[in-house]
């Protein structure tokens, strides 16, 4: 594995061979709204220009393929124990396998990757509004938990960069946020702070609060840091990523 300049790296506690990368923007291959390390087949970029910039992920991982979603913004969670070539629908992935990466991808959602305090297992989740909405990361701990026989307290949670509390206005929140979440928002910004929800969901689903990790970083706020869909709806993905090693 290859240190690279453009992927920002997490590390849990004690589990050193759980290896995580939340993606940026930077260090690839495409032009105009998608520059430059857009890993999106499905946003119009340029195929050729995203197969080459996950080739350059790729080769700094030190793998030959990953695990990922057509991401639909719902609750839909696979597990895998060896990388498809179908690409299922859905926003979580779950593994007890080691050198298999899992895939997610933003343009300001959150990613939002698992383990046990082990490293037994990973899961990896897709999280926008629309699944805090949905309570997605309520329903994948619980999934999580009772795929591999864990407890919630024992698992660690980081959530990677996404759409900060700075930046999430939603003019019209009554009718798009249900009233149980409005304590989250800011009645005279109409700004929804996302993380801290995410952060409440993720404890009420039983893990510890000293087991939940944060990479405090806006996407919006850096546009030239990484893809936002807020910025330019016309914009790439960055690629996150969980991978365990044998």
């Amino acid at each position: 594995m290859t240190e690279n300049p453009y992927l920002i790296s997490f590390q849990f506690p004690h589990v050193k061979h759980i290896k995580i990368f939340f993606g940026t923007r930077l260090g690839g291959f495409s032009t105009k709204q998608y520059t430059e390390l857009n890993i999106s087949l499905e946003v119009g970029d340029k195929k050729e220009d995203v197969l080459k910039n996950r080739t350059i992920i790729k080769k700094y991982l030190n793998i030959n393929n990953w695990q990922e979603l057509k991401q639909i913004h719902g609750t839909n969670i696979i597990t895998t124990n060896s990388p498809s070539e179908k690409i299922c629908e859905g926003d979580g992935i779950f593994t007890a396998s080691s050198n298999l990466a899992l895939l997610i991808k933003t343009a300001d959602c959150q990613p939002i990757f698992f383990t046990d305090i082990k490293g037994r297992f990973i899961g990896a989740i897709h999280c926008g509004w629309r699944g805090n909405v949905l309570d997605f990361p309520i329903l994948a701990i619980k999934k999580f938990c009772q795929n591999y026989s864990i407890l919630p307290h024992e698992i660690f949670v980081v959530r990677g960069p996404s759409l900060g509390p700075c930046c999430a206005e939603f003019i019209n929140y009554k009718s798009e946020i249900p009233k149980k979440f409005w304590s989250f928002i800011d009645k005279n910004t109409k700004k929804l702070d996302l993380w801290s929800l995410t952060k409440h969901q993720l404890k009420q689903a039983g893990v510890l609060s000293s087991n939940i990790f944060n990479v405090d970083i806006c996407t919006a706020c850096n546009p030239n840091l990484f893809f936002s869909y807020r910025q330019n709806k016309i914009c790439g993905r960055q690629g996150n990523l969980i991978l365990k090693i044998a």
